[in-house]
């Protein structure tokens, strides 16, 4: 253990010097509504890998804003971890999308579903079988990890689905 150091994760402690520019990042990427493959490209245009030579703006963009944070001392890899993160957010957006659309509910319940997620709307999801109510499931906001928020929301309707029978009319209303 002498020779092992303790490493804490960017934005993790009160102390870390690098807490706000990571935040500021994270905020600036939320922004411009850039995808986690475009801040992965532009990672890997910052460490001098990448392969691809377009000239796609939003890359070009976070890329300057990536080598204005490096000259401010914060460590690139602050910039893949949180390419990584969120791709994770991405990837449970598509999952919970996805299983929405199979759904057999109107379109506007399928939107009204899709807007939980995307609008970060708060309240209680209502979910009957007929005359009868299946489940309340709470939609809180919450400080924290939105993957496994959007992953909690997924879990909670495919559970909710599984107990209602097939051939039952399902329908949701979401209550503010």
């Amino acid at each position: 253990m002498d020779n092992e150091r303790i490493v804490w994760p960017a934005s993790r402690t009160p102390e870390d010097p690098f807490a706000k520019m990571a935040d500021d990042f994270a905020e600036f990427v939320n922004r411009g509504k850039f995808s986690a493959d475009q801040v992965s490209e532009a990672y890997y245009r910052l460490m001098g890998v990448s392969d691809r030579t377009d000239a796609d703006a939003a890359i070009t963009t976070i890329l300057a804003e990536m080598q204005r944070l490096e000259r401010e001392h914060l460590p690139a890899s602050h910039f893949i971890k949180f390419a990584r993160s969120l791709e994770k957010i991405e990837d449970s957006i598509l999952a919970y999308t996805q299983y929405v659309e199979s759904l057999p509910v109107t379109e506007s319940e399928k939107q009204m579903l899709g807007s939980l997620v995307t609008e970060g709307r708060l309240g209680t999801l209502e979910v009957a079988v007929g005359d009868q109510v299946l489940a309340k499931i709470p939609i809180l906001r919450r400080k924290g990890n939105q993957e496994l928020m959007t992953r909690e929301l997924l879990n909670a309707l495919k559970w909710t689905m599984d107990r209602a029978q097939n051939g039952q009319t399902i329908k949701f209303a979401f209550i503010p």
